[in-house]
């Protein structure tokens, strides 16, 4: 996740473990996370929304409904491990 990074950049080797989630305008994607479960406690990788659709309430929405599907998951405790880098490069 950065203007100037190959899409290798932003991959984990446990990556395959994760449910990944994006949140689309159309056919863009405007925002993405990752949310990696393990026993009841969850985890938030790589939260991003493309810099120009920033503030339009994406992101938030988006994590919004990753929660509750944690929740439905039976997860009692999140993680955002995440760093804030203001573009989404894909």
């Amino acid at each position: 996740m950065g203007p100037d990074k190959e899409i290798d950049y932003i991959k984990l080797k446990d990556d395959h473990y994760g449910i990944h989630f994006g949140l689309y305008q159309e056919t863009k994607l405007v925002s993405g996370v990752s949310l990696f479960i393990n026993n009841q406690e969850a985890q938030f990788r790589k939260f991003a929304t493309l810099q120009e659709e920033q503030g339009k309430g994406y992101g938030s929405k988006l994590l919004d409904y990753v929660l509750n599907e944690a929740k439905n998951l039976g997860v009692m405790q999140e993680k955002i491990n995440s760093i804030f880098i203001k573009n989404l490069d894909c």
